[in-house]
């Protein structure tokens, strides 16, 4: 689910998880792909699949681009 539902803590949301991945990669410069999914997973204590959903709707949005070659996430400055 996108938005939080009433059972639900808001801070699991997929755009809440989303804002942190974009967070980690912009602010902390940590781009390697398995080290962001980590770091999400551990501050929100979410499931790996909530995170992968997270970063589906990125990359759906053209926010996230992701380097096959290098195993990086990287931002869409233009979205």
């Amino acid at each position: 689910m996108i938005l939080a539902n009433p059972f639900e803590d808001t801070k699991k949301s997929v755009l809440n998880s989303s804002a942190r991945v974009i967070d980690i990669i912009a602010n902390r410069k940590i781009n390697q792909f398995e080290k962001v999914i980590s770091i999400v997973e551990n501050e929100l204590q979410i499931s790996y699949d909530k995170v992968i959903l997270s970063l589906n709707f990125l990359f759906m949005i053209g926010a996230l681009e992701y380097d096959k070659i290098n195993d990086l996430l990287r931002l869409n400055n233009e979205a």
